[in-house]
């Protein structure tokens, strides 16, 4: 039809005005009607012009267009609320703080050995076991917190020692008040500490040299008040570098002397200049400086995983508990999730598979029982089960899902922020410290943090890829700082 549309308007104008005048030649005479017999009109097509031949053959020649793919959607931009600050304070939450950071000392030996401030430690295991050792967490110095003291004798006697921290809340720090020997010493009421010399040196043969200590509120530490010893004349005449026992001193006559000095003991304070003290004289010594203070007697456990492992968790579960009530727009998270449950690779898959079914769940190709997650055609988990479990979730959130309340595309200071409210605290490792400088010299501007809720057996470690102030990237896997 469009072809002969466009030849009927190319038909002459003469030609039609002929057969209009045709059809009206008779007017003004009396005729008979006469009915004409119709006419058979030709019409004869007409040449377009050179410029529309060229046209129509351009049309003809001219190729499709190809297809125009569609724009990507657009992921709409998350309106951006402010992080509320979640204060966490009261007795409760001090002693739950406090017993979580005793357990990352405890975790510390028991998994690698080793001790805050002391470092490594005498590791025995074919003779001994860390079982075997002892801890108690009680007030023994009277300041009114409470102190980690360890008794570790699964080992040889010069091995063997006793110490005692503590920790401040104010200042979020853990303090060496005092490594003693472990045998037989006792707290007192009035902030004294009585610890038997580890060896023997004394000259006197029912009497065992002691270390007296005193806790010092301004350092927060004990300091030494004196080391006591003592010489039984008829037990040994001569000292060990051969002086006779001084009778001038012996103002009673019982051939018993005392010596205190201060510093700590020394079988080399145990000689015959030192030896200047009768009974009256220790007495009134011993009255000035010790006193009558009861003896303090904390309880003990063994030092095992079984004997502390709720500390942490209890901890956790308070300060998350609260902040997720401060959070009310909090709607599925997966860190939450995983706290308290003992199988974390099995409670992340089955909490994406159950509640996103938009996510697309697959066996990953590098490790061994992996899965790779998709959603909207991106690859945005990845889930490994390999020593506790580790999860990476990437590129963009997936509905309202978080991560301690952090999602990907959250501003970075926001990010860091929530998750100071659930307990987490940066950790610099060197190998942190070290990728920083290269991306500092590299004038980079995408970097890794890594946030832990502590150091011991049971903690969370979430780590962020940062890249232009946002979050780009979230890791999350169970921690302990002592153990692959």
């Amino acid at each position: 039809m469009k072809k002969y549309g466009f030849l009927y308007n190319k038909i002459p104008v003469s030609l039609m005005l002929m057969i209009v005048l045709a059809g009206v030649s008779g007017c003004g005479k009396e005729h008979k009607k006469i009915t004409p017999k119709p006419k058979t009109v030709i019409v004869k097509e007409e040449e377009p012009a050179e410029e529309s031949k060229q046209q129509a053959m351009e049309e003809v020649q001219q190729p499709e267009a190809e297809p125009q793919e569609e724009p990507k959607k657009e992921e709409p931009v998350k309106e951006r609320k402010p992080v509320p600050t979640v204060e966490h304070s009261g007795e409760e939450y001090v002693k739950a703080k406090t017993l979580h950071v005793f357990e990352g000392v405890l975790s510390q030996l028991q998994a690698s050995y080793s001790l805050p401030f002391i470092g490594d430690v005498e590791a025995d295991t074919d003779n001994y076991n860390m079982r075997d050792n002892q801890f108690s967490i009680a007030d023994v110095d009277g300041d009114g917190r409470l102190e980690l003291i360890i008794n570790y004798t699964a080992a040889s006697t010069a091995g063997s020692f006793g110490i005692i921290y503590g920790y401040d809340d104010q200042k979020n720090e853990l303090k060496q008040e005092l490594v003693f020997s472990p045998s037989g010493y006792s707290f007192l009421s009035n902030g004294i500490l009585i610890a038997p010399a580890a060896q023997n040196s004394s000259l006197r043969l029912d009497f065992w040299p002691y270390m007296a200590y005193r806790y010092d509120a301004g350092s927060d530490t004990y300091q030494v008040v004196a080391y006591v010893s003592s010489w039984q004349k008829d037990y040994a005449p001569e000292s060990h570098t051969g002086e006779v026992f001084p009778d001038e001193f012996d103002k009673d006559g019982d051939g018993i002397l005392y010596g205190i000095t201060s510093g700590e003991a020394d079988q080399n304070n145990d000689r015959a200049a030192a030896f200047n003290l009768d009974q009256a004289d220790y007495d009134n010594w011993y009255a000035t400086q010790i006193g009558s203070a009861e003896e303090y007697l904390p309880d003990y456990y063994s030092l095992d995983y079984e004997s502390f492992k709720d500390f942490t968790p209890a901890y956790l579960s308070m300060i998350m508990s609260e902040t997720a009530k401060a959070m009310p727009d909090l709607k599925e998270d997966i860190g939450l999730a995983t706290m308290g449950e003992e199988n974390f690779f099995d409670t992340v898959k089955k909490l994406i598979s159950d509640n996103y079914k938009e996510v697309t769940l697959k066996e990953g190709p590098k490790l061994e029982d992996s899965w790779i997650g998709e959603y909207d055609g991106e690859e945005i988990f990845e889930l490994v089960n390999l020593d506790a479990g580790y999860l990476s979730y990437k590129g963009k959130q997936v509905g309202e899902l978080t991560v301690f309340g952090v999602y990907p595309g959250m501003d970075e200071e926001d990010a860091k922020k929530m998750l100071q409210n659930f307990g987490f605290y940066e950790e610099k490792t060197e190998e942190a410290d070290r990728e920083e400088k290269e991306q500092e010299d590299a004038q980079t501007v995408q970097n890794g943090t890594l946030f832990i809720t502590g150091t011991g057996f049971d903690n969370r470690a979430v780590w962020l890829e940062i890249k232009d102030q946002t979050v780009i990237g979230i890791g999350l896997n169970p921690y302990c700082a002592f153990v692959s």
